[in-house]
């Protein structure tokens, strides 16, 4: 596995990238048990969460944003978690922002996405209800499969990177 952290401009080495959204600040760095649980995989993976944030800076939020922006477009799996401690209007904007380029790009070109939430999550219904009427309208069959730990959504994407990418 390729670990790289916002904002570093180093090129991925591999083909499939693994974008970690989801909450970042005043939450548990859930982050490092998503790296601890894909660090055996051929894998690229891009962490918005950085060691050492410089609040003082005020650039340092646009790098940011502009960062995060260039690696969601880049990865071909994207996860979002959103924690009970906050609402996360950021990774709400940036889910909704994926589920609407499911819609207008196809499956075919879309990255495998990974949600999960805390079962306290203040949005939860939102979420899911706004998820199942949105993947309603690309009649898909399935419903989408929501993870409620951490840990399971791991499992999840350890299993579509090793069986569905056939990667290990």
């Amino acid at each position: 596995m390729q670990y790289i952290e916002a904002v570093s401009n180093e090129a991925a080495q591999y083909p499939d990238k693994l974008f970690l959204g989801g909450g970042i600040t005043g939450i548990p760095d859930w982050q490092k048990i998503v790296v601890a649980a894909v660090e055996h995989l051929p894998i690229t993976v891009f962490n918005p969460r950085r060691a050492n944030f410089p609040i003082d800076d005020p650039n340092a939020a646009e790098e940011q944003i502009t960062w995060e922006h260039a690696k969601l477009a880049e990865s071909n799996a994207i996860t979002f978690w959103f924690f009970k401690e906050t609402l996360c209007p950021i990774v709400l904007f940036e889910y909704g922002k994926e589920l609407g380029r499911l819609g207008g790009e196809g499956l075919e070109h879309y990255p495998a996405l990974f949600v999960g939430m805390d079962p306290e999550y203040g949005r939860k219904q939102d979420v899911e209800i706004q998820t199942e009427l949105e993947l309603s309208l690309l009649d898909m069959e399935q419903q989408f499969p929501f993870t409620y730990t951490v840990e399971d959504m791991c499992a999840q994407i350890v299993e579509y990177f090793e069986k569905v990418r056939g990667l290990v």
